[in-house]
């Protein structure tokens, strides 16, 4: 059996639902903060036991830089670095800001 990769545009349109309720029903945002592995769970997605989710919030003024764990053997391809930006409020932040002085 071939293991392929689930399609890019339905992971696009669940991520969409998923923080649609997110930001619209404070229970859920609640549990997901409070029990994340939970929360996933009754969606259907298993999470690793090894694996410690951590759920945090941007603000209007607090914006969190995710730092995503290396490729296999550090080898990053073109995907993997736009997939890491595009998934980043901080670095987009950061790329739409005007540059600073003295570079």
């Amino acid at each position: 059996m071939i293991n392929r990769p689930p399609d890019f545009g339905q992971i696009e349109s669940t991520r969409a639902e998923f923080l649609q309720r997110v930001w619209t029903d404070d229970a859920f945002r609640s549990r997901l903060e409070q029990d994340p592995r939970a929360v996933f769970a009754e969606l259907g997605r298993r999470l690793p036991e090894h694996v410690e989710i951590r759920v945090v919030s941007d603000t209007e003024t607090v914006k969190y830089l995710h730092i995503p764990s290396p490729p296999p053997e550090n080898i990053a391809t073109d995907t993997d670095l736009l997939e890491a930006q595009d998934e980043n409020p901080a670095w987009q932040l950061a790329l739409k800001s005007a540059p600073t002085s003295g570079r």
